[in-house]
């Protein structure tokens, strides 16, 4: 489900454009605080670039097969199996 939230532009605010930039760079959240009270929670925005290549379980269901001393195996992230050792 989509979050509508308010826009605040921070291009006049450096301090609110440090803290953006560095949440950013974690990757983490930060809890903004007023003594003991968490008032808010400034958080990554979602990646929005569109991904590349296969999760790993459709790696596994593509792999070709390999000759090795003219045995076929699966090679699969560097490991060979059925190369009998």
């Amino acid at each position: 489900m989509a979050h509508a939230y308010e826009s605040i532009d921070i291009s006049d605010a450096p301090e609110l454009q440090r803290l953006a930039h560095a949440v950013r760079e974690s990757g983490k959240p930060y809890a903004l605080t007023e003594g003991a009270e968490t008032v808010a929670v400034l958080r990554p925005a979602p990646n929005t670039e569109p991904r590349t290549g296969f999760p790993a379980s459709r790696q596994a269901a593509t792999a070709q097969p390999a000759v090795h001393d003219g045995r076929r195996s699966l090679e699969h992230r560097g490991n060979r199996t059925g190369c009998g050792s």
